[in-house]
C-alpha cells in the first residue's frame, strides 16, 4: 500500500525547490525570495516555511542579509534506482497506537519531499518466532531502497542483520543485534518516572504493563527496577505487574494489587490506553487519582489532554521522531549496509496533576 501524503502548500513548494536544486537549475545561490514567490505563485510566509524545511533537511543554508546558499546534495538513488521505502508492521495503521500512527504520517510527508514513496507492508507472518520463510517470500516480491521495521521481535531483527538487508529499526534493539535504530529511551523514561514517584514520597511502586514482546518493553522494566533498587530512600519497594491487555485482565490485575495488605500508592502505566483502563478500574473500587493513587503514563495520546485530572505523562515530538528516522534512512540509501549509530530520544516530561504525595506523607497524623 502506498501512503499518499496530505501535503501542505509549503511542503509542496519545498519539494519543488528540492527538485530544481537536484537538477542543477540554480548553482550556488537560490534566487531572491521575491523572485521565488513570483515563480511559484505563493506568499512570502509560505515560501519561508518551505525554505525552513529545506534548511532543516540540510539542502540550503541561510546567510542573513545575503540569501540562501545551496548545500548541494546529489540526487538520492536507492538500490537499482528504487525510490520507495517500505515500512513493515504486524497490523494495519488503524490498529497501531496513536503516537505511532502520527509519526508514520509525518514520515511519509518528509520522504515525499525528498522524492520517495512510503509503502506500508502489513504482513503478520513476518512476526512469527521463525519468520525466515515469510520474510524471504516478502523480499522476493517487494523491492525497496530501505525497510523500516516496526514492533519487531528478535528473530526478525536477526534475519535482517544476517541477510544484510538495508533497514532501520523503529524501536529498540535486542541484545546481540547491530542495526541502525531510532527509539525513545524507555529505560531512562521509566527510571525518571519512578524517581518522580519516590520524590513525591511514594514507597510502594508498581510498573503496570503487558508481558514484554519488544526490546523496548524489556528496557522499560529494567529501568523501573533499577530506579527502585538504586533509591536512597528507606523502605522503597517496586513490582512489575503484567496484564493480558483486555479490560477484564487489567481490572483483575488492579484488583489483585489493591487487595494486598500494603497496596501500591504510585503506578506507572506503559501506554495511554492502559491509563484509561487503570483509571476506570480504580474508580470502580472507589479509588481516586491522585488522592488515593498517583498515576504516570509512559507515553501520550491526544485524548489524554481531555482527561481530568491532567495526566502526568511523557510527550513525544512526532516531527523529531520522523526526522531522526529520515536521517537513518538516508544514511542507508547513500551508504548501504554501513551501520549508523543508534538514536535514542527522551520525550518531554509533562508534570500534569495525577501525582501527589500519598495520604500519610501529605497529612501526617498528630500524636
Amino acid at each position: 500500500m502506498t501512503l499518499i501524503p496530505m501535503r501542505t502548500v509549503s511542503s509542496q513548494v519545498a519539494s519543488e525547490l528540492h527538485g530544481h536544486i537536484s537538477k542543477g537549475t540554480w548553482q550556488e545561490w537560490l534566487p531572491s525570495e521575491r523572485v521565488l514567490c513570483q515563480q511559484f505563485q505563493v506568499s512570502r510566509s509560505t515560501l519561508r516555511s518551505a525554505l525552513l524545511q529545506l534548511k532543516h533537511d540540510g539542502v540550503v543554508t541561510a546567510t542573513h542579509g545575503v540569501g540562501y546558499h545551496i548545500a548541494f546534495r546529489p540526487p538520492l538513488r536507492g538500490r537499482a534506482g528504487v525510490r520507495s521505502v517500505a515500512l513493515l508492521a504486524p497490523k494495519p495503521i488503524s490498529h497501531l497506537r496513536p503516537n505511532t500512527a502520527h509519526w508514520i504520517d509525518e514520515l511519509k510527508d518528509q520522504l515525499h519531499a525528498l522524492g520517495y514513496e512510503l509503502r506500508y507492508q502489513n504482513v503478520r507472518n513476518c512476526y512469527q518466532a521463525e519468520p525466515e520463510r515469510a520474510l524471504n517470500r516478502l523480499l522476493r516480491r517487494e523491492t525497496h531502497a530501505v525497510w523500516i521495521l516496526v514492533l519487531t521481535n528478535k528473530p526478525m531483527q536477526r534475519w535482517f542483520q544476517e541477510n544484510k538487508i538495508p533497514c532501520v529499526v523503529a524501536g529498540s534493539l535486542f541484545e546481540g543485534i547491530s542495526l541502525p535504530s531510532v527509539d525513545f529511551d524507555s529505560r531512562a523514561v521509566c527510571r525518571h518516572a519512578a524517581g518522580v514517584l519516590v520524590g513525591a514520597g511514594h514507597k510502594r511502586l508498581v510498573y503496570l504493563t503487558h508481558k514484554p514482546r519488544s526490546a523496548g518493553d524489556i528496557e522499560s522494566e529494567c529501568g523501573f527496577l533499577e530506579a527502585v533498587s538504586q533509591s536512597r530512600s528507606d523502605g522503597i519497594s517496586g513490582l512489575v505487574a503484567h496484564h493480558d491487555e483486555s479490560k477484564e485482565g487489567i481490572a483483575k490485575t488492579i484488583r489483585r494489587l489493591m487487595d494486598q495488605d500494603l497496596p501500591p500508592t504510585g503506578l506507572i502505566v506503559s501506554n495511554s490506553n492502559l491509563f484509561l483502563s487503570t483509571v476506570t478500574a480504580l474508580a470502580s473500587r472507589g479509588l481516586r487519582v491522585p488522592e488515593d493513587v498517583s498515576l504516570i503514563c509512559k507515553d501520550d495520546a491526544l485524548f489524554l489532554s481531555h482527561v481530568m485530572p491532567d495526566p502526568t505523562r511523557y510527550i513525544s515530538d512526532d516531527h523529531t521522531t520522523a526526522k531522526k528516522l529520515i536521517t537513518q534512512v538516508l544514511h542507508q540509501i547513500q551508504c548501504p549496509l554501513h551501520r549508523s549509530a543508534d538514536i535514542r530520544l527522551f520525550p518531554h516530561f509533562h508534570k500534569g496533576a495525577s501525582v501527589k504525595p500519598p495520604r500519610a506523607a501529605a497529612a501526617p497524623r498528630k500524636p
